[in-house]
């Protein structure tokens, strides 16, 4: 079976759309110190370049459950390319097996990133550039931004909840915020502070998000339940399950950095809800919501 031969340098460049044969070299199995979360790093070939890539925790078991070896050959259908601590990962979404394990290596893959550090120091230095004049940039017709939220700001490229995960440096989601908390005071043996939290849903799952002090005093009067935002900036993270009822497999830390901006309503579903009755309460986990209608009789 033949690779994607040149597919490793259009998904270096972040041209990763299609899909890309590659050949597994090796596996390595990650554990965060947060809630001990497992991750699997791959090293995946072209032929010609190899690189480094992630699997969301989606894709996990298909490592677990050994459809996934070292040699096997993949067809990688969704991925983006990040820059992590100065060099560049691929995070994979979406993958599938086209030949199991065992296969013969194929061709004698370079380490893309020295093959790039290669060209970059082979590149002749350009010649100085001449001034451009500067033109007094006309003034844009569109929204002023009060704060930290702004209005009708929908030009990012967004991607949805269920596709975050803690590898991604740059990042804009559209989500409803499904209810906002009241603002809380902490205290630890680190120090006191504030906080509160708002979780947030779109038509592919849901994600908590938590402000701090500053931030938190920023942002809590802007926000407002039952409003769609498209938000970026922040730090994703495995969540601390005995602090919340959230069900989702991330959570945000925002800072001063985050951006909320305020969008058409009719962007993303309106909030469902959970109704159980009295009869199934038991049955319910521990700090779960449920929704309960009940009539009253005098």
């Amino acid at each position: 079976m033949s690779l994607s031969a040149g597919s490793i340098q259009s998904i270096y460049s972040s041209k990763t759309s299609g899909s890309h044969v590659l050949q597994v070299l090796d596996i390595k199995r990650l554990t965060s110190n947060q809630q001990n979360a497992e991750r699997f790093r791959l090293t995946l070939s072209d032929g010609m370049h190899y690189m480094q890539a992630m699997l969301t925790s989606q894709l996990n078991d298909m490592v677990k459950d050994s459809s996934v070896q070292k040699t096997c050959i993949v067809r990688i259908n969704e991925c983006m390319c990040n820059s992590i601590s100065n060099r560049r990962i691929v995070i994979i979404l979406a993958m599938a097996v086209e030949k199991s394990a065992p296969c013969e290596p194929i061709g004698s893959p370079t380490n893309i990133e020295d093959a790039q550090a290669q060209a970059v120091t082979n590149m002749p230095n350009p010649a100085a550039p001449k001034p451009v004049p500067q033109v007094k940039a006309e003034p844009t017709v569109g929204y002023q931004s009060k704060g930290a939220v702004a209005m009708d700001a929908s030009s990012a490229q967004v991607i949805s909840i269920k596709d975050l995960n803690p590898y991604m440096n740059s990042w804009t989601i559209r989500a409803r915020l499904m209810s906002k908390s009241e603002m809380k005071q902490w205290s630890n043996a680190r120090g006191e502070g504030r906080l509160f939290s708002v979780d947030m849903m779109d038509a592919t799952g849901e994600l908590r998000g938590v402000f701090f002090n500053q931030t938190a005093d920023r942002f809590y009067e802007m926000l407002q339940a039952g409003k769609v935002y498209e938000i970026s900036k922040g730090t994703i993270k495995v969540p601390q399950r005995k602090w919340g009822n959230s069900k989702a497999e991330y959570e945000i830390t925002f800072n001063d950095n985050s951006t909320f901006n305020l969008v058409s309503d009719d962007q993303v579903p309106k909030i469902t809800y959970n109704f159980t009755s009295i009869s199934d309460m038991e049955k319910v986990e521990p700090r779960s919501f449920v929704g309960k209608f009940a009539r009253i009789f005098p």
